[in-house]
């Protein structure tokens, strides 16, 4: 036999021996000490079983008594005031003959002791009480619908516990498969697929969710030291904040590895909702499938539970990573979706938004969506109210740097910089940068995802930031320093 105990610091369930029980061991998660209960037993004292028993057959006993011989209640004699009330009436016997075996005495007529309470009095005091009851009882649960709902999001982040669905119960997850190896670039290449793991619970919000995972490269008889590396979180975007996008494909992963140049283990992972296909010839089409994407976007909570499943998958299954240094990047949607997954999840250690969507109820007011389409805007409309960035800006505590490309944003520069303004407001560390992309020079026009690795490697080293800029003159300068 053995004791089954949950871990309080992971929430990880495991089994230990029976002799272990009222001593501590460790969390095979994460090393945290728990302490085992001691398991209760039912009482086998024959002794006890004994006494109980006895008890048992006298209170048997005794019933069978008081069937035989019923208890006999006899009238108090009437008062001194009561007799000249009611001269008439006899006085009732206080004793009971000796010869008296059990026999009840039979009562020929109704005695009313004059003073009592009337019916009429009785009855009026019953609906009194009952109407009082009532009016305890709703103005109690008027107190409690008044009372406002009171969030401890101080002792959560404090805790570590997620905003996010606290209730979530964090499932196991499958191991990384290789997927390749780019040898000029110095990382391994490894893919998840939570949707194809036939153990995984698929229904669960983000469960179907896809990464690519960027690993330093090092001979196989070696392993990175637990807690060694820093990891940033990429997730997939585009230009369109109001549904899902799949990985980037193997042909397109060069924004990522500035980031893994600079050390980083990059987590690049899918959104929910993906279009199904990338070009429309049927507007009808397009829109019908445009409502199913956002429907499964909208149930991940704009792509916030994928990224609690690539940040809870990092914590479980790459212990190289230290959990004090996680960050999230992201580009356009990926960009908004990383202000929003900093807003609730207090454990991040940083955020990069490159061209962010901040209010979404602007650019839903610039997506032209056909008359008829009622319940796809309602459903539109109710997201960008909710996970609109630039109403969490009070929720995100992290170091945040926003980007903003002239020439080529969909941001406007004057909405970048309302929302920065807003966000300093509640935040000391907040860096807004303007950058120039040269789109004919593949160097330059990677600058920004340079710059943004830059800037995270100073949140993990602490040193000043060498940002790039377009004057520099020399394109093979190596950004891996």
């Amino acid at each position: 036999m053995s004791i089954r105990i949950v871990c309080s610091w992971c929430q990880r369930s495991f089994a230990v021996p029976n002799n272990a029980a009222g001593t501590k061991v460790q969390c095979p998660e994460c090393d945290e000490p728990v302490k085992v209960r001691v398991p209760s037993h039912p009482d086998h004292d024959p002794l006890k079983k004994s006494k109980r028993r006895e008890r048992r057959a006298s209170r048997q006993e005794r019933r069978q008594q008081k069937s035989l011989n019923p208890p006999v209640h006899v009238a108090p004699a009437l008062t001194e005031h009561q007799k000249v009330l009611a001269p008439s009436l006899p006085t009732p016997p206080t004793y009971l003959s000796p010869s008296f075996q059990g026999q009840i005495p039979q009562v020929t007529e109704e005695v009313r002791i004059p003073g009592g309470p009337t019916p009429l009095v009785l009855a009026l005091l019953t609906i009194a009480t009952i109407a009082i009851c009532l009016a305890l009882g709703f103005g109690t649960l008027a107190l409690i619908r008044m009372r406002p709902e009171v969030k401890n999001e101080t002792s959560a982040a404090v805790s570590g516990e997620k905003l996010v669905n606290q209730n979530r119960r964090i499932p196991q997850f499958p191991d990384m498969l290789p997927e390749g190896e780019v040898t000029n670039r110095g990382v391994d290449i490894f893919k998840v697929d939570l949707g194809a793991f036939s153990g995984f619970p698929h229904d669960m919000p983000g469960g179907t969710t896809q990464m690519r995972i960027f690993m330093p490269a090092i001979d196989e008889d070696q392993h990175h030291p637990r807690g060694s590396l820093a990891c940033v979180l990429v997730p997939a975007g585009g230009k369109n904040p109001f549904h899902g996008y799949s990985l980037l494909p193997p042909n397109e992963l060069e924004p990522l590895f500035p980031y893994s140049a600079k050390g980083f283990v990059v987590v690049h992972f899918s959104v929910d909702g993906a279009l199904p296909r990338e070009n429309y010839t049927n507007q009808s089409r397009f829109w019908d499938d445009f409502q199913t994407s956002h429907r499964a976007f909208k149930k991940s909570n704009s792509g916030v539970e994928n990224a609690v499943m690539a940040y809870e998958f990092v914590r479980q299954k790459i212990p190289a990573v230290n959990p004090k240094h996680i960050f999230v990047a992201g580009e356009l949607s990926g960009a908004t979706l990383a202000l929003q997954f900093a807003s609730q999840e207090p454990r991040i250690a940083g955020c990069v938004a490159m061209s962010p969507f901040v209010d979404m109820t602007a650019t839903l007011k610039d997506l032209a969506v056909p008359t008829g389409r009622y319940d796809l805007i309602a459903q539109m409309k109710e997201s960008a109210e909710t996970f609109s960035p630039l109403s969490l800006t009070e929720k995100i505590k992290c170091p945040v740097l926003i980007t903003y490309v002239r020439e080529l944003s969909d941001l406007p520069r004057r909405e970048a910089e309302e929302f920065v303004a807003k966000l300093r407001l509640t935040n000391d560390s907040v860096d807004f940068r303007q950058t120039e992309v040269v789109p004919e020079d593949p160097y330059y026009a990677n600058m920004k995802y340079m710059n943004s690795a830059a800037w995270l490697r100073t949140q993990v080293s602490g040193k000043a930031i060498y940002e790039l800029r377009p004057e520099d003159s020399d394109p093979s300068l190596d950004y891996r320093r």
